[in-house]
């Protein structure tokens, strides 16, 4: 399958926000798009039940997602930041990104398309029945949103291994546990096959469409109402220079071959030296 590019990556991210919420075409439709970008048609014709089992779950839980959500906004519930906007978001990356990373790890057809599709499913799960709130403790929101995964894993009987391994990469999406993981993987061999390294690429896909200027700063938006209420102060801070800039340096890490491939380190570090030279920039205007 063609690679998407960074160009065609923010022209979806924008198409999404855009479409977001009067001409929303559904959390199911997107998930079909992903999947039929990762040629899941093709490879359907050899993949093994296991992998069957994952792409069942993944279809229930876009389906669940999607009424859910709907069911939120018209009681004017829904998370402003996440919602089924981040959740596509977060689908769309994951694409791209395991896409890219097909030519840096050479596995057969069976073996990358049952990644691919454990990687969806755990994206997928990954904020099920987020409040909007943050974290009080290590993982307290992620494992909330294992607890609500697991009847979708164990009614489509997804292998005992495949939920191990979705809950631990899932449990990485803890913002807190982000530099420090990209950290501890920077010096082993990318191998999509080891949990720590499929788990960068839900952390990465996590936060990617935040990491575009433009995209980002009507996400950021978002999240700053998001945090409005309880959080009133962190909310102020997220939408100031130094809140993104803060971003941009501990949450936007990439360390995958795939975000290498795509040039997403290259657009982080651009926005950083652009913030630092406005921040350091004289007060009052040269004579």
């Amino acid at each position: 399958m063609a690679m998407i590019s960074l160009i065609e990556l923010r022209e979806t991210y924008l198409n999404l926000q855009l479409a977001w919420p009067d001409k929303w075409p559904g959390l199911p439709i997107i998930f079909d798009q992903c999947v039929n970008q990762l040629g899941w048609e093709l490879s359907a014709m050899s993949a093994l039940p296991q992998t069957f089992s994952l792409y069942h779950c993944s279809k229930e839980l876009a389906e669940f997602i999607e009424e859910n959500g709907k069911s939120q906004f018209d009681k004017n519930e829904e998370p402003a930041y996440h919602s089924r906007l981040h959740i596509a978001d977060t689908i769309v990356g994951l694409t791209a990104l395991l896409l890219a990373q097909r030519s840096a790890n050479d596995l057969d057809m069976q073996t990358q398309s049952h990644l691919e599709m454990l990687a969806m499913t755990a994206m997928l799960g990954h904020d099920l029945m987020h409040d909007g709130s943050i974290n009080t403790y290590p993982g307290e929101l992620e494992s909330k949103s294992i607890h609500q995964l697991r009847p979708f894993l164990t009614g489509q009987r997804v292998n005992g291994q495949d939920i191990q391994l979705i809950e631990k990469i899932i449990l990485l999406t803890d913002p807190a546990k982000v530099l420090l993981h990209h950290r501890s993987i920077k010096n082993i061999f990318f191998d999509i096959q080891v949990a720590d390294c499929l788990g960068v690429l839900l952390q990465e896909a996590d936060i990617l469409a935040s990491c575009f200027e433009d995209i980002g700063s009507v996400r950021t938006l978002l999240l700053a109402k998001e945090w409005s209420h309880r959080f009133p102060n962190e909310s102020i801070r997220l939408t100031t220079p130094h809140g993104r800039l803060n971003f941009l340096k501990t949450n936007a890490q990439f360390s995958s071959p795939a975000s290498h491939i795509l040039g997403i380190p290259e657009m982080v570090i651009e926005q950083i030296q652009s913030i630092q030279n406005f921040l350091i920039k004289p007060l009052c205007p040269s004579p």
